[in-house]
Order: structure tokens, then sequence, then C-alpha cells
């Protein structure tokens, strides 16, 4: 009689198992990822807009706090700083799947010479970081009639 193997809780399909395992190779040569979720640099994924007045930077990082973030301009970057705790790990729980990277993370944004860096401001809600960078004054595009005599 054949022992039947116990398959755990959280077991994913053979072929999710193996795409999983690709990327986890992947992230770590590219140095996104190592095998522990603790004392790791990761990096938050980006989107950028721009409008007539201003470009927006959003900033996923849930779980990270306004004051564990830093946020300055330098020459002509913009640098976005910060870290996530891992979570306290306790002998009476067994981690199943760790898979939320914690340590500390970086952005730089090379700047455009039209942002008013004296006006830039960030706020933090439901997990992303919104950096608001207004463009100068001058700018921004004028439409001015001008008169043929």
């Amino acid at each position: 009689m054949h022992a039947l193997h116990k398959k755990s809780l959280f077991q994913q399909p053979m072929f999710f198992q193996n795409l999983n395992n690709a990327r986890e190779v992947w992230d770590e040569c590219l140095g996104f990822q190592k095998k522990s979720n603790k004392n790791t640099h990761w990096v938050p994924p980006v989107d950028i807009q721009e409008t007539e007045k201003q470009y927006l930077i959003y900033l996923d990082v849930p779980g990270v706090e306004m004051k564990d973030m830093k946020i300055n301009v330098k020459g002509e970057n913009l640098n976005i700083t910060g870290s996530r705790k891992a979570l306290e790990k306790d002998k009476d729980v067994s981690n199943h799947r760790l898979e939320r990277l914690a340590g500390e993370f970086k952005r730089a944004f090379s700047l455009p010479k039209t942002v008013d860096s004296e006006k830039i401001d960030a706020s933090l809600s439901n997990g992303v970081l919104m950096v608001r960078l207004p463009k100068k004054q001058e700018a921004t595009e004028q439409n001015i009639e001008i008169s043929v005599k």
C-alpha cells in the first residue's frame, strides 16, 4: 500500500510552483529579492503622470508610514527612500509563505527643468505615496493672441 502524500493547505499546482520558482530566480538575479522577506531591498512600483500644470508620481508603499520615508531633491534628482518592517517572528507561529518584502527601498527620478522644486509636496493615503511636482509658471503653456498690424 502506498503512503498518501499530505498536501499543504497552501500548496499551488505544479505549473504555478514552476512559474514562481522561475520568477524568484529572475528576481534574485536582478537584485529585487532575497530568499527571506527580512533585510531586503525592494523596489516599489511607480506611475508617473503629467498635466499642463504639474507632474504626479504615485508610489505603492503599503505598510510604510510617512515617518519611515524621506523625500528630498538633490541637484536635479528627486530621491525617495524608506523602509518597511518585517513581521515580528513568533516562536509559536509557523510561516507557510513569506512573499511581502520588507527592508529598505530607494527610488530616484531625474527632474525636468520645468519643475518648481520649491513647491514639491507629498501625501500618503491607503498605501500610495503621491508626490506632486508643480511646473514653473513660465513653463506652463500660455495662449497669447498677437495682433497683426
